[in-house]
């Protein structure tokens, strides 16, 4: 098995010891069977946020494809950022 050794405020690591024991019980490996169910928990949430990202990334597309709509006939977008040009000064 791996070691991976891990800087924890000092508050955080003994509610972590205290909850592993206490969910674990007294024994030696409670701190390790607790660590490994974290690490295991927190890679299963790491690994589905580019899916979650895509998802949404896809969704907004979709929105904006359902938003878009082509300018009316005459439509001079020059004329119009010209207009908000001027009125700024």
């Amino acid at each position: 098995m791996a070691e991976i050794k891990v800087n924890l405020p000092e508050e955080l690591e003994r509610k972590f010891r205290k909850t592993a024991k206490n969910i674990y019980g007294q024994d030696q490996q409670s701190l390790d069977k607790a660590a490994r169910e974290a690490f295991e928990k927190w890679l299963s949430e790491a690994e589905a946020l580019p899916r979650q990202r895509t998802a949404s990334i896809n969704e907004a597309l979709r929105i904006n494809e359902k938003l878009q709509r082509n300018a009316p006939k005459g439509w001079d977008s020059a004329k119009v950022i010209r207009y908000w040009r001027d009125r700024r000064r």
